[in-house]
């Protein structure tokens, strides 16, 4: 319970609904409003996957920018590409 006390109030419904779900492996979509890190990794931790959309800010756009820099690689469009932080 010590572990949960990092999860917003949103956050710990999510979670809450995620382990209420039958089976495990599963992959949960979320909107923009419920993008949290903490969460993600309380998730990950349960054996969930979580995609979620993002709002682009102008740090993050330099970093996205600085990621398709150092790639030469060209990705077709539709791929999924992600960078564990």
């Amino acid at each position: 319970m010590v572990l949960l006390l990092t999860l917003t109030l949103t956050s710990y419904l999510v979670y809450n609904l995620a382990l209420s779900l039958l089976r495990r492996f599963v992959i949960i979509y979320l909107d923009n409003y419920f993008t949290f890190v903490p969460l993600f990794a309380k998730l990950q931790a349960c054996n969930f996957g979580a995609i979620s959309i993002i709002r682009l800010y102008k740090e993050f756009l330099y970093n996205l920018l600085e990621l398709k820099n150092r790639f030469t690689i060209k990705f077709k469009w539709n791929t999924l590409f992600a960078v564990v932080v």
